[in-house]
């Protein structure tokens, strides 16, 4: 009964669930939609207006070089290239391409225009004006010749180029003259341009003035001349899409819709051809209006993107529904699995104890055993060193001269074996010490340059009996080491006494004292028999020594190793051992420094 209670109650949770994850993802996907077109508009006006800015400030441009001529009474190619330099909007304006200005000219004053230009030639050559002169056109009675040219790349095409004789410009300087206002041509194709997709808008306006542009001979104080922006807006659009962060929110296509059929602007490279725009706003600009038709960016977040809220949403409902077939599930199998539990639970109780049993025996087979090694040491050491003493006291003959020789050569062999068995003895204490945590470490700043040399001075006598060439290398004398200085100077004299017995005569012996990244490395290097590879895990265990005859032919049981490794760990360090047979043995530890307080 509990159950099946437990069962509806389920299904009814699941089914609310389902209900509000649909409302849920329903009030999400209106609201993104409704979030994204919000701002989409308000980036496109912004845009817009950029747009807007940017060809106003051209006009206005435009407007402040007619009023410099409107106000000057002589107007010379150098005040010209003054003016337009000291303005710095062609420098900080790539899209601004040239900056002209045109005096307007009767037929009948053509030859004294030509007249006046060859009387300023050598002026105008020093600026940079190649020499041009104006074509008679049959059946054209005015002249509108490119006089003053300022731009950023070369005059060649354009100096000379007369407007009046392009109907489609002079139909828009005609309308500047007439009204006084600044007026814009629809885009336009350059002759000089070398690239098929550039298309500019030229800006003009109309200015009375005597216009003789430093030509005094033809000066008429009622005279007009036109002044001509040349606007790039593909220059001028790209570089705000690349600045600022609209290009990756939407794609734009511009039109020029003053006329009855529209004439495309700018496009971006991406903007959809055929579809309808999310937003379209317009300008009025130099009495042309323009038309931005703003498009969704492929990476914006649009109606693909809204769909990803459904797609989610039906995910979630399947996730519920298999959470709540999963759950009673459960639910059925729970007695089951109450029993099941149950007897896991048994199985491992008494496996557990079976752990513990056995874990104690181990532990109490290894105490016994380190009892056992430990007591056979001490009462080993007591004889030892009664023998070795008795040995050395022979060798000195205090109560007399030994009759032969050979006595004093077995003495000699006595104290030797003497001291190798007590040598094997205190390596039986040390490691019984160390594995039963019996051994504290007493860390302290020290000198391990020092500890090295007197290891090797202590061993000297066994280096000069064999003749080895033993080298300390490294100056560690301002480096900082802590660590217990006993088990450091254990850890070196196990490692020479180690090269010394398995080096031959006139060896040599490299112990190296190094620094490394945030530790100090301690190698020693012999010239010795080395270790076969498949002996190599052998030699850092207790009692393990590498199975060749040169080996077992030297004193020792194999504990040298073991004991240093056990030291380097105690102390945090790490041993790494690499040999070859034959050619020798490196030895190296790496102790970690000790952490800063």
């Amino acid at each position: 009964m509990r159950i099946g209670f437990a069962r509806a109650l389920l299904y009814a949770v699941c089914l609310s669930a389902v209900v509000i994850l649909s409302q849920f993802v329903y009030e999400l996907r209106r609201t993104a939609e409704e979030q994204f077109l919000a701002d989409f508009r308000a980036a496109t006006s912004e845009f817009t207006n950029e747009v807007d800015h940017s060809v106003s400030t051209v006009i206005n441009y435009v407007l402040s070089i007619g009023a410099f001529f409107e106000s000057s009474d002589l107007v010379r190619e150098e005040e010209f290239a003054r003016f337009i330099i000291r303005s710095r909007f062609l420098t900080e304006s790539p899209h601004l391409r040239t900056i002209s200005v045109m005096p307007y000219l009767h037929q009948s004053e053509l030859p004294q225009f030509h007249d006046a230009l060859n009387g300023r030639k050598e002026i105008r050559s020093f600026y940079g004006y190649t020499p041009f002169e104006v074509a008679v056109v049959p059946g054209q009675e005015h002249y509108a010749p490119i006089t003053y040219l300022e731009s950023p790349d070369s005059r060649q095409g354009i100096l000379g180029y007369d407007i009046a004789s392009n109907p489609r410009i002079m139909k828009y300087a005609t309308a500047a003259l007439l009204s006084t206002q600044p007026h814009m041509t629809p885009p336009i194709k350059f002759a000089a341009d070398d690239n098929e997709d550039t298309h500019d808008v030229l800006i003009v306006t109309a200015v009375k003035s005597s216009a003789n542009l430093g030509l005094r001979e033809i000066a008429d104080s009622g005279r007009s001349a036109f002044i001509a922006a040349s606007y790039s807006p593909a220059i001028a659009l790209s570089r705000m899409l690349q600045e600022t962060a609209f290009g990756a929110q939407f794609e734009i296509c511009i039109f020029d819709v003053t006329d009855p059929e529209p004439m495309q602007i700018y496009g971006s490279a991406a903007a959809p051809r055929g579809q309808t725009p999310l937003v379209v706003n317009k300008l009025v600009l130099g009495n042309r209006v323009w038309e931005l038709r703003y498009f969704k960016s492929p990476g914006a977040m649009g109606k693909e993107n809204v769909q990803r809220f459904i797609f989610l949403g039906l995910i979630g409902i399947v996730l519920i529904l298999a959470l709540t077939i999963a759950i009673d599930r459960l639910i059925r199998g729970r007695s089951l699995l109450e029993r099941e539990v149950e007897e896991r639970t048994e199985q491992l109780n008494e496996l557990n104890q079976a752990l513990v049993e056995a874990a104690q025996q181990a532990n109490a087979e290894s105490d016994a055993k380190s009892m056992f090694l430990a007591h056979m040491s001490h009462e080993l050491r007591t004889p030892l060193n009664a023998i070795i003493g008795y040995a050395q006291m022979l060798q000195k003959e205090p109560f007399g001269k030994i009759g032969d020789k050979r006595y004093l050569e077995y003495a000699d062999t006595i104290e030797e074996a003497g001291k190798i068995q007590l040598q094997f003895v205190e390596d039986i204490l040390s490691l019984t010490a160390l594995q039963n945590g019996q051994r504290t470490l007493e860390k302290h700043p020290m000198d391990l340059q020092d500890t090295a040399e007197r290891c090797i001075q202590f061993l000297q006598t066994r280096i000069e009996e064999k003749s080895l060439d033993v080298q300390l290398k490294g100056d560690l004398k301002n480096a900082p080491f802590y660590g217990d200085e006993r088990s450091m100077q254990q850890i070196i004299l196990n490692l020479l006494s180690n090269s010394i017995k398995f080096t031959p005569e006139g060896g040599r012996i490299t112990v190296r004292l190094m620094r490394g990244e945030r530790k100090t490395i301690v190698s020693v290097e012999d010239t010795g028999i080395g270790v076969a590879p498949e002996d190599m895990d052998k030699i850092l265990k207790p009692f393990g020594q590498a199975n060749v005859n040169a080996y077992n032919a030297h004193e020792g049981v194999g504990l040298g190793l073991s004991i240093v490794s056990s030291l380097a760990q105690a102390n945090g360090g790490e041993i790494r051992v690499e040999s070859e047979l034959g050619k020798g043995t490196t030895v190296t530890i790496e102790f970690a420094d000790a952490p800063e307080l």
